[in-house]
């Protein structure tokens, strides 16, 4: 039987998310081209591409509600958790606008 391990008096040392090799590589390429994306940060840059990608994200919403509805069960858990996907991806395209929004009246 294995033992349980007593918690530590210790405060838990946070892990990384980047393991150390990728972190030891980009410091070795200091260039940041490498790291953007530009085609993402097009998809950010105006009202209009924000409202486009809403859009999409709700056409999508839309046609997982009808498989949510009418499909079988195992299409109706894919459909939910996909939906619950999108919703998130919904409040943080907000929060980005937001936060352009915010930084152009900065300016």
């Amino acid at each position: 039987m294995k033992e349980k391990q007593k918690p530590s008096a210790e405060p838990a040392k946070s892990q990384p998310s980047v393991p150390a090799d990728v972190l030891a590589a980009a410091q070795r390429h200091p260039e940041t081209d490498w790291r953007r994306f530009p085609q993402f940060e097009q998809s950010f840059a105006s009202p209009e591409t924000m409202k486009d990608i809403v859009a999409k994200i709700e056409k999508t919403c839309r046609h997982l509600e009808q498989f949510r509805q009418r499909g079988t069960a195992r299409e109706k858990v894919r459909a939910q958790s996909a939906m619950r996907a999108f919703g998130r991806t919904l409040e943080l395209v907000r929060q980005l606008d937001d936060l352009r929004a915010k930084q152009a009246r900065r300016k």
